[in-house]
């Protein structure tokens, strides 16, 4: 067990809902997103405990089948996660 001061609680909420972040440019159509996971527990209508926010110029996309390992995907496997499953907003 790690008992240093500053070290996270992995029970607190705020570990939970921290975000990781990763920003991609789509070679494709010259944009680029920010991905972040999120906790999806207080979002009316959720699908999930957690999901993928596609964070782009004028436009945001929620995913909600995403794999654990989304950080280390290559960008055009992560893009294209917002076309494979018609379940995102």
């Amino acid at each position: 067990m790690n008992t240093h001061p500053d070290a996270p609680d992995p029970h607190h909420p705020s570990f939970l809902a921290r975000d990781s972040v990763r920003r991609v440019f789509d070679e494709r159509t010259g944009e680029e997103w920010r991905v972040s996971e999120r906790d999806a527990r207080h979002i009316p209508g959720a699908r999930g405990t957690r999901c993928l926010v596609f964070d782009g110029e004028g436009i945001v996309r929620r995913v909600w089948r995403f794999p654990a390992d989304w950080p280390t995907l290559p960008a055009a496997t992560l893009l294209g996660l917002m076309d494979a499953h018609p379940l995102h907003d």
